[in-house]
Order: structure tokens, then C-alpha cells, then sequence
């Protein structure tokens, strides 16, 4: 889960390195979301089952970045 939360925060990292998706508001709200919601999650031992389905659905975007 750690390790998910990682890649969360180096994507939105390589996002402002790069500029990428500058005009999108809501894929900078998504991440910075994700980002905080999950540190306060994994910090706190809450609700870690539920964020195993979350992640689930956000398989498909290291297929994107690939």
C-alpha cells in the first residue's frame, strides 16, 4: 500500500517537472486527493481494506503512462 502511495506522489511530482496536464484541473485535484487521503489512511491504519479496491481502479494508470 506504501508503495502505491509512492507512485502517487512521484506521478504527481513528474506532473509539475514536466507540465504536464497544466489546464486539467481535475486530474490535479484527483492526485493531490489521492495523495492526501491515502498518507492520512496509511498513517492512521484506517480503512486499508477498502483502499485495496480503490487501487483497483487506478490500475489502468501506470498502463497510460507507460
Amino acid at each position: 500500500m506504501r508503495l502505491s502511495c509512492g507512485y502517487f506522489v512521484y506521478d504527481l511530482l513528474d506532473m509539475i517537472i514536466h507540465g504536464l496536464f497544466l489546464n486539467s484541473i481535475p486530474i490535479w485535484i484527483h492526485h493531490i486527493a489521492l495523495v492526501g487521503l491515502w498518507m492520512i489512511f496509511l498513517l492512521n491504519c484506517y480503512l486499508e481494506p477498502f483502499l485495496v479496491f480503490g487501487l483497483l481502479a487506478e490500475i489502468n494508470s501506470v498502463l497510460l503512462h507507460a
